[in-house]
């Protein structure tokens, strides 16, 4: 196997990347052909003021308050389990770049300039040291939206609306905001586009 795609998805406290971190990350490998290979999640519990206000109401209005106050780490301290959560998803990474290759490893985001922020702040707040790009080879770093552009040859949005109703038609329309199940469906969007890693 020359190559494998890691899809990276964070569920995030702030939408501003530069102080939000990651309550929750879901990553899934796959091949070129878009067969899935392994995939990892971690649900990271954080202390309340870490979340933005705004962005947690939306979140209740998603996911129910119920399920919001799991995502709230009561003690107010950087528990342990945020630490095992982080250092599960570096441990994940260096499995896949261990087996197949740094160069051989690529990574997408929807937005790197999003979701690695989110990363690198979240593994610092932990205390894991890594390097910004995660330990991938730098030109194996992927914006999922600009390689559906690509893809679609200046049609974006008729495209995108397309499989918009694809997904719809497969009972897949609707953006569940779970860090694993968001990297499936961006999987989905790459294979609707036909994008070629």
């Amino acid at each position: 196997m020359s190559k494998v795609i890691i899809m990276l998805d964070t569920e995030t406290t702030h939408l501003d990347a530069r102080v939000g971190k990651a309550w929750e990350v879901g990553m899934v490998v796959f091949d070129s052909n878009f067969n899935s290979l392994a995939s990892h999640t971690a649900f990271a519990p954080l202390p309340r003021y870490y979340f933005d206000p705004d962005t947690y109401n939306w979140l209740v209005k998603q996911h129910g308050q119920a399920f919001m106050a799991s995502a709230i780490d009561c003690d107010h301290t950087k528990g342990s389990d945020y630490i095992e959560a982080m250092q599960s998803c570096i441990d994940f990474i260096n499995q896949q770049l261990d087996k197949y290759g740094q160069k051989n490893v690529h990574l997408i985001c929807n937005h790197p300039y999003f979701d690695l922020p989110i990363m690198w702040n979240s593994l610092d707040y932990a205390g894991i040291k890594t390097d910004k790009d995660l330990g991938f080879y730098y030109r194996n770093i992927h914006d999922l939206q600009d390689l559906c552009r690509g893809a679609s040859r200046g049609n974006f949005d008729e495209a995108y609306k397309q499989f918009k109703e694809y997904q719809a038609s497969q009972g897949k329309g609707e953006v569940k905001h779970r860090a694993l199940d968001d990297c499936y469906g961006q999987i989905d969007m790459l294979k609707f586009f036909e994008v070629k890693i």
